[in-house]
C-alpha cells in the first residue's frame, strides 16, 4: 500500500491534493453561478468520502474488538487449569 512508502508529512499532501485541485477548479472556472456549483459537487464529494471512511473506520474497529474479544478467550482458556483425569 501507498501509506507505507511515503512519510506522514507526504501522506497528509496526498489526502489533501484532491480537495485543493477541487477547490482551485470552483474558483478558477466561469462565474459566480458555476463556482457555486463546483463547490457544492466538491462538497458532496467530501461528504460521501468522509462517510465512506467512517464506514471503513467502523469495521476496522468492529474487527479489532472481535480479535480481541478471540484473543482473551484463548488466553483465558489456555490458563483456566484443567482437573487431572487421576
Amino acid at each position: 500500500m501507498i501509506r507505507e512508502q511515503v512519510t506522514p508529512e507526504e501522506w497528509q499532501t496526498l489526502c489533501a491534493a484532491p480537495w485543493a485541485v477541487g477547490l482551485y477548479i470552483a474558483t478558477a472556472v466561469g462565474g459566480k453561478v458555476q463556482e457555486v456549483h463546483e463547490r457544492l459537487t466538491l462538497g458532496a464529494a467530501l461528504h460521501r468520502a468522509l462517510e465512506r471512511d467512517h464506514e471503513m473506520m467502523s469495521s476496522r474497529a468492529r474487527s479489532r474488538r472481535a480479535s480481541s474479544a478471540a484473543a482473551r478467550s484463548l488466553s483465558i482458556t489456555a490458563s483456566t487449569p484443567t482437573k487431572s483425569p487421576l
